[in-house]
């Protein structure tokens, strides 16, 4: 599967770190859509295929735990990938995660210059790879 051939949904209920990362992943060749909710993202993937979602954990309403969890009620993690993207990090949501079915999580960074917001978000991503053993590996790069 090639990029160009990829179908993305971005679900973030920030409008800023969701256009940013969907404009960075579209100049990268990938078909990418938004959703802002959990709800949103629930019927668009009951609606299309994607071959990847990237899913924001801290939103109102539906929780993108509680959507990865209905997901993997039908979907596996091959059928659909799912990375969590949040700007929770610590070890416990990461346990939760990938015990619920996550693919893999990034890490939402802030720097000084974006004042306590998370508008850069999608340009501060910390990768953190899953452990051998199946946790996370914890390095910075």
């Amino acid at each position: 599967m090639t990029a160009n051939s990829s179908r993305l949904l971005v679900v973030d209920d920030d409008a800023n770190n969701r256009d940013m990362l969907s404009r960075r992943l579209v100049r990268r060749g990938y078909s990418v859509e938004v959703a802002e909710s959990g709800q949103e993202a629930l019927e668009k993937i009951e609606a299309a295929q994607y071959d990847l979602v990237l899913l924001d954990q801290m939103m109102p309403g539906m929780s993108g735990l509680d959507l990865l969890r209905l997901l993997r009620a039908t979907r596996s993690q091959i059928e659909l990938p799912v990375i969590m993207v949040t700007a929770v990090d610590h070890s416990q949501f990461v346990v939760d995660a990938l015990a619920s079915g996550a693919n893999d999580y990034v890490v939402k960074r802030r720097y000084p210059h974006h004042r306590g917001t998370q508008s850069g978000a999608a340009s501060a991503f910390q990768h953190r790879p899953r452990g051998k053993a199946g946790g996370p590996a914890h390095r910075s790069r």
